[in-house]
């Protein structure tokens, strides 16, 4: 009986030892548990997280900041004022050293704009056919040029440019961009980054330039995203690529002073356009498709060798100004009466013979040019349009 009573008795201790020892390791892991949410609370404080944060991502590691000083500076000396601005702000390990060179750079750069006669609050910087603008200056010059934070227009004609480097994409605020007469051969990739651009001027700027090398421009134009106004006059292009069409922000396009013979079709499917200048080219035909334009309110065609005109052409309900003048044309289409908004037309030097009579309907018109023509009844034009200046 008594074997019975301490054989109960020793299991029962056991029992007890085997709960506290439980006990203490469930305290162990529970406060192990404690300090390790304690260890990632003051580590994501010190990070400047909030402490009740959940796991956060492994940082970055910033092997640059581990470089000895010297090195460092070396290296932030050789980027441009532009990438030693965008690695200040990204480098905290760097950031005093590069910012003591790049306020160095600054001043440096401000002092080039001022022998430049540019002041650092400029909006507007007008370098046409500056003796200090050459193919081995313009790129240190883009890069000074950063340094002005409100820089919108930019001026560049007429200094005889070949290249364009890709620092031009740094003007991140360029709203208009002037090129013309210049001797350019390629735009660079970084154009793209140009999101403010919406004016670009390559008037006489891609002269005498190969088929292949015309293609390489047109493709550098597609990426520009926000690009509305263009300018390709004087360039004495005889024909333009199919690529044209994909430029579909576009809403002015000065195509004028080149020996285009014929548009292409997808000229046409330019849904935002408001202006088209065509003239002084060599244009002997029009597209059908023309006429689906719906947004185009002024069309300059004069001096072209046109001898008809597309009976679509009457389909632009907002067209407002339609120049003809100086083409061969001897007869318009009767539908002319149809564009209801058109205020001026100039008809001048063409061997018409005669007038539509739905011109009648055409209220809006205050302009009519028909100098040079062989309209006969002069006074009855006068009696159908009396309110209108007629040349």
């Amino acid at each position: 009986m008594a074997k019975r009573i301490r054989r109960r008795s020793t299991k029962r201790n056991q029992r007890k030892l085997s709960k506290k020892r439980l006990s203490k390791r469930l305290a162990k892991r529970r406060m192990s548990k404690r300090l390790t949410k304690r260890r990632l609370s003051k580590r994501r404080v010190r990070r400047g997280g909030k402490p009740e944060e959940g796991p956060e991502e492994e940082p970055k590691k910033d092997h640059l900041s581990k470089l000895p000083g010297d090195i460092t500076e070396k290296i932030a000396q050789d980027l441009t004022l532009a990438e030693q601005r965008s690695l200040r702000q990204t480098s905290r390990g760097m950031k005093a050293g590069i910012q003591r060179i790049y306020d160095i750079k600054r001043k440096e750069a401000i002092q080039r704009l001022t022998k430049l006669g540019i002041s650092p609050t400029s909006t507007k910087v007008n370098l046409v056919n500056n003796n200090a603008v050459n193919d081995n200056t313009i790129d240190e010059i883009l890069q000074v040029l950063t340094v002005l934070p409100n820089l919108q227009e930019l001026d560049l004609m007429n200094n005889a440019l070949t290249v364009l480097p890709e620092s031009i994409g740094d003007l991140s605020n360029l709203q208009k961009l002037w090129l013309g007469y210049n001797a350019l051969t390629a735009l660079p990739s970084s154009m793209g980054k140009l999101e403010s651009l919406q004016t670009l001027m390559l008037g006489s700027a891609l002269r005498e330039k190969s088929q292949e090398e015309l293609d390489v421009v047109f493709q550098a134009l597609k990426i520009i995203p926000n690009l509305q106004t263009l300018d390709l006059s004087y360039n004495e292009l005889t024909e333009l690529p199919e690529s044209i069409g994909d430029l579909s922000n576009l809403q002015k396009l000065y195509l004028g002073y080149n020996a285009l013979t014929a548009l292409p079709e997808r000229l046409c499917n330019l849904p935002n356009l408001q202006y088209l200048s065509l003239s002084y080219n060599r244009l002997t035909t029009l597209p059908e498709s023309l006429g689906n334009l719906s947004n185009l309110q002024k069309l300059d065609l004069g001096n072209n060798r046109l001898t008809a005109l597309p009976e679509r052409l009457c389909n632009l309900s907002n067209l407002q100004e339609l120049g003809l003048g100086h083409n061969r044309l001897t007869v318009l289409p009767e539908r002319l009466g149809d564009l209801s908004k058109l205020h001026t037309l100039w008809l001048g030097y063409n061997p018409l013979t005669a007038l539509p009579s739905s011109m009648g309907k055409l209220k809006s018109l205050q302009t009519l040019w028909i100098s040079g023509t062989q309209v006969p009844d002069i006074n009855s034009i006068h009696s159908s349009f009396p309110n209108v200046q007629i040349l």
